[in-house]
């Protein structure tokens, strides 16, 4: 009996340490080939160099801007901060911006967008099958701003060919996370914002 005791809680106990070792697994941070850390974000890359990869975003002509949102909550005004963000630096740069906010189902399945189509002057709803297609423009660079992970330390910026995936810490992180990128992109990101905000106040 004793014996028999000693089994069950000996195959108790090992499949309490592989649930657990697999938990552990889950949620250490993914490995990336490249990573720089800046002011609380992590910029990293599994294709090139991130300083390579953000060389060839100041050379694009191009980019979309595509925040999730949902219908109705407030989660949406701290993703309004990315847009103005991206808007207020890239124009200045000469650079042409599509905004394409995103809305995502229950089940994180994209069920809809509004589009400016690049005009500050239109509002335009697309159903899930054209936002996709505006999506995977290969004429533009495309910065997708997500919703925070739960129990992030750090905000997340993963970098590819032609592709921005931001990921911030928190709901209060997004304009950060988005500022830390522009950043990164234009040194003068900060001049190029004081500057804006000296001509709005004094309109």
């Amino acid at each position: 009996m004793a014996k028999q005791l000693y089994f069950y809680l000996t195959a108790i106990a090992a499949v309490a340490i592989i649930v657990v070792g697999a938990f552990v697994l889950m949620n250490l941070p993914k490995d990336y080939k490249y990573s720089v850390e800046k002011d609380g974000v992590r910029l990293v890359s599994n294709e090139k160099e991130i300083s390579e990869l953000l060389s060839s975003y100041r050379a694009a002509d191009s980019f979309i801007i595509s925040p999730r949102f949902v219908e109705r909550g407030t989660e949406n005004v701290y993703m309004l901060s990315s847009v103005t963000l991206f808007n207020t630096i890239l124009i200045d740069k000469g650079k042409s911006v599509i905004v394409v906010a995103r809305v995502l189902d229950e089940n994180q399945n994209l069920a809809s967008c509004r589009t400016n189509l690049g005009n500050a002057q239109t509002d335009k709803i697309l159903d899930a099958k054209d936002c996709a297609i505006l999506l995977e423009a290969e004429d533009s660079v495309v910065a997708m701003v997500s919703f925070p992970k739960d129990g992030a330390s750090l905000g997340l910026v993963e970098l590819s060919e032609g592709k921005i995936s931001i990921t911030p810490a928190s709901f209060e992180d997004v304009g950060w996370a988005s500022f830390v990128f522009l950043e990164s992109l234009y040194p003068d990101a900060q001049d190029i914002i004081d500057r804006v905000n000296l001509i709005v106040q004094r309109l």
